[in-house]
């Protein structure tokens, strides 16, 4: 059942067991081969991870750094949908050299057909999970697209979590409506009388805020918490 599998994912407790989970699901429903990328971003440096991918393809590609010319990604996240990589190539246009040498690259990959899914992280890095190496050629008729995607945005917002080396901060209500108002330029005083408490009850609600944030300062404390969709 896809609740069994959804909770898997959450259940998982570093990149690679949740990559196999994620990698199993496909494989199970007709794809043989599965990629998952992820820019440089707050929680670390690029990230590519495949499996059944054509082995000179991946080993060509890592070497050359092609990620830095492969516009599909980026295609995929400008679309904010998952759709068919054969449909996406053809939006893509006015690119650079480097980006038609690499289209010209990947047409004689060994890549087939499959689905592009952009997957967006509450850490502010946007991920993409390419499904390649059909099992028949109908299985992009027959696939339900949506919950594909549901998976991978889950997967995604797990690998981001893990790869951050913590879990989500867990704030008190008050703590979110200090911080909201932190957010707004407000300042201990201003806080105090907004919300009708005393300013040293404040000042210990941010140094907890700042704690759980792991920051030191308002600027990054409010930085963190919008990447973190805390706010």
């Amino acid at each position: 059942m896809i609740s069994d599998v959804l909770a898997a994912i959450e259940q998982a407790s570093d990149p690679g067991e949740l990559f196999d989970l994620m990698t199993d699901y496909f494989n199970a429903q007709g794809f043989g081969g599965v990629c998952y990328v992820a820019p440089r971003g707050v929680t670390g440096h690029y990230t590519l991870l495949e499996r059944g991918m054509p082995a000179e393809w991946m080993e060509y590609y890592r070497e050359h750094s092609l990620h830095l010319h492969d516009p599909i990604p980026g295609m995929a996240f400008r679309l904010g949908r998952a759709e068919r990589l054969d449909i996406l190539m053809k939006s893509l246009t006015s690119l650079t050299s480097d980006e038609q040498a690499f289209l010209e690259a990947f047409k004689s990959s060994g890549i087939t057909n499959g689905l592009a899914i952009p997957a967006f992280g509450p850490m502010g890095r946007p991920g993409f999970i390419g499904l390649t190496q059909l099992a028949h050629p109908a299985l992009l008729d027959e696939i339900d697209i949506p919950l594909a995607a549901a998976v991978a945005q889950q997967v995604h917002s797990r690998m981001e979590r893990l790869q951050s080396g913590s879990e989500w901060p867990q704030l008190s209500p008050r703590e979110r409506e200090i911080l909201a108002l932190m957010a707004q330029g407000k300042s201990n005083t201003d806080i105090a009388t907004i919300l009708a408490i005393a300013p040293p009850t404040v000042a210990t609600h941010v140094r907890r805020i700042f704690a759980k944030l792991s920051v030191h300062d308002r600027v990054n404390c409010v930085a963190k918490a919008l990447a973190l969709h805390l706010i």
